[in-house]
């Protein structure tokens, strides 16, 4: 059972960069109040992901259908970013080309980490380990993973303390109430 979760979560892994992609390149179309081309692709995308899934799942089981769900997730993140490329609205400069690649090297050593991290804490997420033990494995590989990240991210130039700062600054700034009435 804890294999075959492990699988699905793996497979929805893969996915994960789509689906967060899709939240970003969505509003491009919004802005330009153009809601049918994105409702477009998500047709497109749930049509992929039905037939994927029925076609899959006979051999895949529930691994099946995660494929689908991930195949069609990068179905519509594809649509929907050439789409934007291809009209002129979306640029991509060498400053953020160069910090996506960092964060990618810092994902990738974490991942490997991670993986290699679990070959000798396999003992205590086990069915024979306890749900405390088990518990707390899991999160010290989170802990694990998170410092690596950042340490790493931080370390090679893929994030810095300024861009957090504005970030939180940012995030942080609540907008000045509307009063309806013309200034």
């Amino acid at each position: 059972m804890t294999a075959r979760v492990a699988a699905i979560l793996a497979i929805y892994g893969l996915g994960l960069p789509g689906f967060v992609l899709i939240k970003a390149l969505n509003p491009g179309f919004f802005a330009r109040e153009d809601t049918k081309t994105p409702m477009r692709f998500t047709t497109i995308a749930v049509t992929a992901n039905c037939i994927v899934a029925v076609s899959l799942f006979p051999f895949f089981a529930e691994r099946g259908i995660a494929t689908a769900e991930v195949t069609s997730g990068w179905i519509s993140t594809v649509l929907l970013g050439t789409t934007l490329i291809r009209r002129g609205h979306l640029h991509f400069d060498r400053p953020f080309v160069s910090r996506i690649i960092r964060l990618l090297i810092a994902a990738g050593i974490m991942a490997v980490a991670v993986h290699y991290a679990t070959v000798y804490v396999d003992h205590y997420i086990n069915r024979k380990a306890g749900i405390l033990q088990e518990v707390v494995t899991v999160f010290g590989l989170i802990g694990l993973a998170m410092m690596l990240y950042f340490g790493i991210a931080f370390a090679i130039g893929g994030a810095s303390i300024g861009m957090l700062r504005r970030n939180i600054k940012r995030g942080s700034a609540t907008p000045a109430p509307a009063t309806g009435e013309d200034d």
